[in-house]
């Protein structure tokens, strides 16, 4: 069974493509921890790289390897998802012990996170570095910040969503 650390560097969600099954050998549809539902063997796979063949491991009971997503690897540089987007119910973080604003930081985080990424990709591709890229984003967020006349609001809810996160992490 996978395991973690920090509950707050993960986000629980119901999309579909948690519930689709794999043959051996294809293509992962996306970079992740890929669990077979026969056996619970886990193997992690590279998105467009084939999953483990067939003869990876074998079952007692003589059933094919079906591989199933386990947890999805989301980098903030990613292409299109749009395919992602087809329940944003799905999305929205159902576990316990995490407050509201964290729930809603997260769910936030994610609605925007296409947008986002292109936002950085557009930054990159016209020439600019990485870190000058993020750096822009950050400056104009904290201008856009101020200029809405948020500033406390925000810190506030920064500084509750930190705080909270260090709890859960404890324990």
């Amino acid at each position: 069974m996978a395991q973690y650390s920090h509950r707050d560097n993960l986000f629980q969600c119901k999309a579909p493509l948690f519930d689709e099954d794999h043959e051996p050998g294809v293509l992962a549809r996306e970079r992740g921890i890929y669990r077979c539902k026969v056996c619970g063997e886990e193997i992690v796979a590279n998105e467009r790289n084939p999953l483990p063949p067939g003869d990876d491991h074998m079952h007692e009971n003589g059933e094919p390897i079906v591989w199933q997503l386990l947890v999805f690897a989301q980098g903030f540089d990613r292409e299109d998802r749009s395919y992602l987007d087809d329940d944003p119910e799905a999305w929205i973080d159902e576990s316990e012990g995490i407050v509201e604003e964290v729930d809603r930081h997260q769910a936030c985080k994610w609605a925007i996170s296409k947008e986002f990424s292109a936002m950085f990709k557009a930054g990159v591709d016209k020439g600019w570095s990485e870190a000058e890229v993020l750096a822009a984003i950050t400056d104009s967020a904290d201008i856009a910040t101020l200029g809405h006349g948020h500033a406390s609001e925000v810190e506030t809810l920064l500084n509750n969503i930190a705080r909270k996160a260090a709890e859960n992490s404890k324990g």
